[in-house]
């Protein structure tokens, strides 16, 4: 269900938005990826996933199949039959790229009962 809401709601996107048109030119992003539990019960710790920065030089399209690519991780490999954000972040600078991830790293671990933990996930470079 998550899959298939995440898949609606990327396509509604770039069909009502022009900056997602799939004729942009390629451009050089910097981006992490991030998840966390959304249905944490009292007293259970919330487990986040996260990714270091990474870079590719992509159109928006690709951006949006790297979501579906991040989504599809998620949902396959992290407690299934929980639901979880899947969130792909990206900036047009590394050093922005770092400043977000560390203020989200910051936000996750100022919360009591958090679990991050970082993992690395290679894009099939569709």
């Amino acid at each position: 269900m998550n899959i298939v809401l995440s898949v609606f709601l990327a396509a509604l996107a770039m069909f009502q938005n022009p900056i997602f048109d799939s004729d942009t030119p390629e451009e050089t992003i910097y981006f992490f990826c991030h998840s966390k539990l959304m249905d944490v019960a009292p007293g259970e710790k919330q487990h986040v996933l996260i990714t270091g920065v990474y870079s590719k030089t992509t159109s928006d399209k690709q951006v949006w199949e790297m979501v579906s690519e991040w989504t599809d991780f998620v949902e396959s490999e992290f407690e299934k039959d929980r639901r979880r954000t899947s969130d792909l972040n990206h900036y047009k600078t590394l050093e922005e790229a770092e400043a977000h991830l560390e203020r989200r790293l910051v936000k996750d671990l100022d919360r009591n009962n958090t679990f991050v933990e970082k993992v690395t996930f290679e894009f099939d470079g569709k």
